[in-house]
């Protein structure tokens, strides 16, 4: 027992410096990993430093790629422990050495990965050092997806306000010299943020080729190669590498710091293209990718990046890494891999398609049920695809294909992102002393998009040039997403009333749509375009307040949408101004006819 809470089961690892242990936080049954320094090294005073360093350096850090700290103490014979998460899984110097060549865009979604927990790391003045296949840790998601963290924080360099002692002896040369910059080799004190740009360049150089940049019988010649040879062009070693990924892997690699990407997240944002339509979703390229936002009354624009704030969204940059590690099955042309998400029908995939140029494009696959084979679930499914199909337009989630064969899917955009009910968190257990409002340009500036997207649904045309008179019905936190760029898309017209529609998708005597935010006239079973504008009206309501409109059980939330007053936002607290105020109380009238004409003159 370590420090009369930490039980240890196994040993799981060793180095230089210390031992690395599985092991059990009795107090909370929680599984950890424990390091400890050997007995031999305990003496020595720097190798110390550097274990508390690693310490609190992988503490400052919050990104999911970065292995989590969670307690460092001393026992009483001096012995100094490190406390983090246990993971299950590889290193990625296992799949540097395993047999068969790495997907490309496999190999850049790994590395931007780790890009985007080193990128965390240089944006708090961190450099790590001794960036390496075997510290960076590939493990899984919850839900299957492949997970890279950054391990070993030991010799990293940390800002000058730190006040850290330098730790670096004469004449010692710090980390892994086949993944070390040349100005690391010639040992120089000013050491950047580029030289683990030009870590990360070896490593996805090695993923793409299986052959390191810079080899050699020995250290000495790795080091000599190095410092003065070019590493063979990646088009030579593997002929499918797109040239302009070939220039950004070359451009890491180049000996003059200056000719670098200045840090990592730069370098995610140069390799993005090429993986598996995931972007990086670090604080840094929030500060350097940031619109103005606009003042109230000047909302023209609406591509804002919902995260430029913690309450606008719940980080899970994990959760839009790449499918890898699920197992794809073939759905016509298509690979369908991973659940995405569930709802009352269908089953949303991971997917991809081989474009005509052989490259691979990442899509959603929206899967009826396979419980679901009557006539009238596989009509409103139809539908959905012919209705969603018309509807062309940049807020609106493209619906690219339908595919026939033992359970119908649709063929959907894929949007990098989170769902606006993830950003609002939004549920029974909100309350007014629990909220979590979104800031108000970034507010409106979703609203804006998910207006011109619903807009474009209620002014669709067939392939005759007939209005198909669309009526969404299910607008909702649920069916609005917000992509990583700060797009917002409308989704999911699974149960929306159109013209001419083959399946009529409500029974007698029952509404559809969610509870929360249906129109009066709706709830007695007249929809219209004007029950949509409510259903904005009352999202856009939720964001600035910070919990729903109305709340409460079936029979309180109905009687709140049938007879009750919305207050002003700003009433319950939200920093709007007065013609903010009145725009939302007026797509929140009771009488259709009181509200804006069309979601576009609302937008």
């Amino acid at each position: 027992m370590v420090a009369d809470k930490y039980r240890l089961v196994r040993a799981i690892g060793a180095g230089g410096m210390g031992e690395i242990w599985s092991a059990v936080n009795v107090v909370l049954d929680q599984p950890v990993a424990l390091k400890m320094l050997k007995p031999e090294v305990r003496r020595d005073d720097q190798a110390v430093t550097r274990f508390l360093r690693e310490g609190r350096a992988a503490a400052r850090l919050r990104s999911v790629h970065v292995a989590r700290i969670l307690d460092c103490g001393t026992l009483d014979d001096g012995s100094i422990y490190l406390v983090s998460e246990l993971l299950e899984g590889h290193d990625l110097a296992m799949v540097a050495r395993a047999s068969g060549a790495v997907g490309i865009a496999d190999a850049v979604d790994l590395v931007m990965q780790a890009c985007d927990g080193i990128a965390e790391a240089h944006a708090n003045g961190i450099v790590h050092r001794d960036l390496k296949p075997a510290n960076l840790f590939l493990t899984e998601t919850v839900s299957g997806r492949p997970l890279v963290k950054v391990l070993d924080f030991g010799i990293c360099k940390l800002d000058a306000a730190a006040n850290e002692p330098l730790l670096t002896r004469a004449n010692e040369i710090l980390g892994t010299p086949r993944y070390m910059s040349p100005e690391q080799l010639l040992g120089l004190r000013d050491v950047d943020a580029r030289s683990d740009v030009w870590a990360l360049g070896v490593i996805l150089y090695e993923l793409l080729t299986k052959t390191p940049p810079f080899d050699g019988p020995d250290v000495g010649e790795v080091m000599r190669s190095i410092l003065e040879d070019e590493p063979a062009p990646i088009e030579a070693r593997r002929i499918d590498v797109p040239p302009d990924l070939a220039a950004v892997v070359h451009r890491a690699l180049a000996k003059d710091r200056a000719g670098r990407f200045p840090d990592a997240i730069e370098l995610a944002m140069a390799l993005a293209p090429y993986g598996h339509g995931r972007r990086p979703s670090t604080p840094l390229r929030l500060q350097r990718e940031r619109p103005v936002a606009p003042q109230q009354g000047d909302v023209g624009t609406s591509r804002l990046d919902a995260k430029t704030s913690s309450a606008a969204r719940r980080p899970a940059p994990a959760e839009r890494a790449s499918p890898v590690a699920a197992r794809p099955v073939r759905v016509g042309d298509y690979l369908m891999f991973g659940p995405l998400g569930r709802g009352g029908m269908a089953v949303v995939h991971y997917g991809s398609a081989r474009r005509a140029d052989g490259s691979v494009e990442v899509v959603a696959l929206k899967r009826l049920r396979a419980d679901l084979t009557d006539s009238n679930a596989l009509s409103m499914f139809s539908d959905e695809a012919r209705l969603a199909s018309s509807i062309r337009h940049p807020n609106v989630v493209a619906t690219r294909d339908v595919v026939t064969d033992e359970a119908t899917t649709l063929v959907l955009e894929y949007v990098p992102g989170v769902c606006l009910a993830d950003v609002l968190d939004s549920g029974a257990r909100r309350t007014e002393q629990d909220r979590s409002p979104v800031p108000v340009p970034i507010a409106v500036a979703i609203a804006i998009d998910a207006l011109r997207g619903l807009d474009a649904a209620h002014c669709a045309h067939d392939a005759t040039g007939a209005a198909l008179e669309i009526v969404h019905r299910d607008v909702s936190p649920q069916n609005i997403l917000v992509s990583e760029d700060g797009t917002t898309k409308l989704t999911d017209f699974g149960i929306a009333m159109a013209r001419h529609r083959l399946q009529r998708t409500t029974e007698t005597g029952a509404f559809k749509g969610k509870l929360g935010y249906l129109a009066p006239e709706q709830i007695h079973g007249k929809a219209s375009r004007a029950s949509d504008v409510y259903a904005l009206g009352a999202v856009l309501w939720e964001m600035l307040v910070g919990h729903p409109l109305h709340q409460g059980s079936e029979g309180e939330m109905l009687a709140a949408a049938l007879v009750g007053r919305a207050d002003p936002p700003s009433r319950r607290g939200a920093p709007c101004s007065p013609a903010l105020d009145a725009i939302v109380l007026q797509a929140l009238a009771r009488d259709p006819a009181a509200r804006p004409r069309s979601a576009g003159d609302m937008a």
